[in-house]
């Protein structure tokens, strides 16, 4: 179905989240949820790269970096990119 365009489990290292979707997301495009489990927790400030897009940097509350454990290993989250970085939204 459709619904795995937008789902991936990352293979990033911490901070560094990597997916990869299939079919592959060939552009960065505002407004687009995008689903993934998160193999580590992060550490403070992380980025997404989701099909070698370039990274992005995630925050949340619009422009707020995240903290330690915002994301938990093993944990399913949701960002919408806003056309500059990644918006958790949970």
């Amino acid at each position: 179905g459709s619904w795995k365009a937008f789902y991936a489990v990352d293979t990033g290292t911490t901070d560094s989240y990597v997916i990869t979707l299939s079919p592959a997301l060939t552009a960065y495009i505002e407004g687009m949820p995008i689903t993934f489990k998160a193999n580590t927790a992060n550490t403070g400030v992380c980025t997404l790269n989701v099909n070698n897009l370039g990274e992005k940097t995630i925050k949340k509350n619009v422009n707020v970096d995240l903290v330690d454990n915002d994301i938990l290993a093993g944990q399913i989250i949701t960002v919408v990119y806003d056309g500059t970085n990644f918006q958790l939204i949970r």
